[in-house]
């Protein structure tokens, strides 16, 4: 990721509604101070034009409260809406972490990540440190998804 700007420099032209990034000064005619800084990309994410450099919005937001760059560590939505950077959806998390909020591939035949058919039992299993850990065999789908819950929460904890 690239680096942000200085928080002294930020603080100056931003001020962080608890929602939203907005404009502190106004950076160019039709531009009031106040308006929602930046706008929707195609991925997802909001974007925000600061010294003829994109930005996103979140990683803005995140130092301005933090009191720190997030450097080479990904700021994460909890909620996996990437427009939503309310401070209570936001969360500093390394590549492995953000791999455990993503939801389940399109080629997926169940839908949910980490539970899979074998036969007549439902499995399920977590990445976690780089291993493949698995959570048991079930009977049933809803059985095998409750215990893949489980253990993101136990996972999320240590």
């Amino acid at each position: 990721m690239k680096p942000l700007p200085p928080l002294s420099e930020l603080n100056e032209v931003f001020y962080d509604d608890g929602v939203t990034l907005r404009w502190k000064k106004s950076p160019r005619y039709g531009i009031e101070i106040g308006d929602e800084s930046g706008s929707l990309h195609p991925n997802g994410y909001i974007y925000v034009k600061y010294k003829q450099e994109n930005y996103r919005a979140h990683r803005i937001l995140w130092a301005m409260r933090t009191g720190g760059d997030p450097g080479d560590l990904e700021v994460d939505h909890f909620n996996r809406d990437r427009s939503d950077n309310s401070e209570d959806n936001l969360r500093l998390v390394n590549d492995s972490e953000q791999a455990h909020n993503r939801g389940s591939y399109c080629n997926s035949t169940t839908g949910i990540t980490g539970v899979s058919r074998q036969g007549e039992k439902w499995v399920a299993y977590i990445n976690h440190l780089g291993e493949r850990k698995p959570l048991g065999r079930f009977n049933t789908k809803e059985e095998a998804a409750a215990a893949r819950r489980a253990a993101e929460i136990i996972v999320r904890v240590v």
